[in-house]
């Protein structure tokens, strides 16, 4: 946005057999840019560009009290898989990780 990035997002497919037909995708926008969709358009070029490679599965994840995070996965059609319980530590603190997938 006027020369500055404010958000980014990668598609990492997996390599094993077994799963190279879906990815993984991490995404973030700056704080001084939540809320003017850019998340969602974000989602939704990485959505098409995995359509394009060819993947017939998307997943993603947030900390469990990310509700900004998980609404915007919920809007863009991912679908709530769970939460592993404690699956983060951070800064020594045990963290919940809520899972999301989507379909293509």
């Amino acid at each position: 946005m006027d020369g500055r990035v404010v958000g980014m997002i990668g598609i990492n497919r997996y390599k094993d057999k077994a799963r190279d037909h879906s990815a993984e995708i991490g995404f973030g926008v700056a704080a001084a840019f939540t809320r003017h969709g850019i998340g969602c358009k974000l989602l939704k070029a990485a959505v098409g560009k995995a359509r394009q490679l060819g993947l017939q599965r998307l997943e993603a994840d947030c900390f469990d009290d990310n509700v900004a995070s998980a609404a915007l996965l919920r809007m863009c059609g991912f679908r709530d898989e769970g939460v592993r319980l404690g699956a983060i530590c951070k800064n020594g603190i045990l963290r919940d990780q809520r899972l999301f997938g989507l379909m293509l």
